[in-house]
């Protein structure tokens, strides 16, 4: 068994100091975030995404620490229609593209719009295969999304349009 965190658990604190506390606390992989719901602290995800040598260090400081990473995050909700879902699709497409940039086979996300006040039940996903994203970013695999929420009739038709599940395998 490995054991890991999240490293918004410690959003105060700078990167030098997460992988000792992480050292000391013996963990074995960090999750980090990457942007939308996460502030990311401890990743610059468009400066990762420019630079090899900046991706290089980042994963050279974690091996002297002997700390894996065990996903990536970039929780949000990609599918909101509006500015708000555009700006969390960009995070989760970024995000999936250093993921495959740096060997890491795990991005934890959330697809959907928010729920409306007084929902009982989730929001509820139907997939169909095909995607021209897929085409965009190596080594995934992603299928086109339909996602009701209950918020408004129009948001599935709406988000429908420009929604992915998106899946990252191991090379």
């Amino acid at each position: 068994m490995k054991i890991g965190m999240i490293t918004d658990s410690l959003p105060a604190t700078d990167f030098d100091t997460l992988l000792a506390t992480a050292a000391r606390l013996e963990l074995d992989m960090l999750e980090f975030g990457c942007g939308n719901w996460s502030s990311a602290p401890h990743l610059n995800l468009d400066r990762m995404l420019e630079s090899e040598a900046e991706r290089r260090n980042f994963k050279s400081r974690l091996a002297e620490h002997g700390i894996a990473i065990s996903a990536l995050n970039c929780s949000g909700n990609p599918v909101h229609p509006g500015e708000h879902g555009r700006r969390h699709d960009a995070v989760t497409r970024k995000t999936i593209k250093l993921a495959s940039l740096m060997g890491v086979d795990r991005v934890v996300m959330m697809s959907g719009c928010p729920g409306a006040k007084g929902d009982h039940s989730a929001n509820s996903s139907r997939t169909r295969t095909g995607s021209a994203f897929a085409s965009s970013v190596s080594s995934c695999t992603a299928t086109r999304t339909s996602t009701t929420c209950g918020r408004s009739r129009g948001c599935a038709a709406r988000s429908a349009k420009r929604s992915a599940r998106i899946s990252i395998r191991a090379i």
